[in-house]
């Protein structure tokens, strides 16, 4: 499985989420595709766009 994959499919279970779709097909396709139940990723937070593309940030300090 490649590194963005899993925040990835996060994301669209959350698009999912937001539009009131059903995630069936979803659920099964992450179950026969990397062993996953749903209910493990739903418990995961939402990524960013950061994470998804792999991209590190560093938090600056504001100077005051």
């Amino acid at each position: 499985m490649r590194k963005y994959s899993l925040p990835l499919y996060r994301l669209l279970l959350a698009r999912l989420d937001e539009l009131g779709q059903d995630k069936t097909v979803l659920g099964d396709f992450l179950h026969e595709a990397f062993g996953l139940d749903l209910a493990y990723l739903e418990a995961q937070p939402v990524p960013s766009i950061h994470e998804i593309a792999g991209i590190k940030m560093q938090r600056e300090a504001v100077a005051a």
